[in-house]
C-alpha cells in the first residue's frame, strides 16, 4: 500500500463530486481553494470577496489513496487547512466494510503519521 501511496501522490489529480461527506461538502478549483484559505486566513466572511465561503471552516486536502492488491485496505492523506496557522493533518489507514470504508486502528506504522498546527 504503501508504494501504491507514494506513486498515486506523485501524479496530478483533480477530485470530482462523486462522494459524500456526512457534513457536506464542496469540490473548489484551484483558485477558489486559494481564495477560499485567504478568507480562513484574514477571518474575512462578509467582503463580497468572501460571502461564498462565509459558511466555510477549513479547507480539506485530499491525497489520492494507495490501495492493497485486494482494494480492501488503503492508505489515505488528509489535510485540515482553517487558517494560516491553524490546521491538521495525516496520513490513515482505512478498510473497506461492505460499501463504506473505516478508519483502521493505529498501528505502529501509521501512529506518528499526524500533525497540528
Amino acid at each position: 500500500m504503501n508504494d501504491a501511496f507514494v506513486a498515486a501522490n506523485q501524479q496530478s489529480h483533480l477530485w470530482e463530486q462523486k462522494f459524500t461527506v456526512p457534513q457536506g461538502s464542496t469540490v473548489l478549483s484551484p483558485a477558489d481553494t486559494v481564495q477560499a484559505q485567504a478568507c480562513l486566513q484574514t477571518h474575512d466572511s462578509t467582503s463580497a470577496r468572501c460571502s461564498a465561503y462565509s459558511k466555510l471552516h477549513h479547507v480539506r486536502f485530499l491525497g489520492v489513496p494507495g490501495f492493497d492488491r485486494s482494494h480492501t485496505h488503503a492508505l489515505v492523506s488528509v489535510i485540515r487547512n482553517c487558517g494560516g496557522f491553524c490546521g491538521s493533518g495525516g496520513i490513515f489507514a482505512v478498510a473497506k466494510q461492505g460499501n463504506t470504508w473505516i478508519r483502521s486502528d493505529t498501528t505502529d506504522f501509521d501512529r506518528d503519521c499526524s500533525w497540528v498546527y
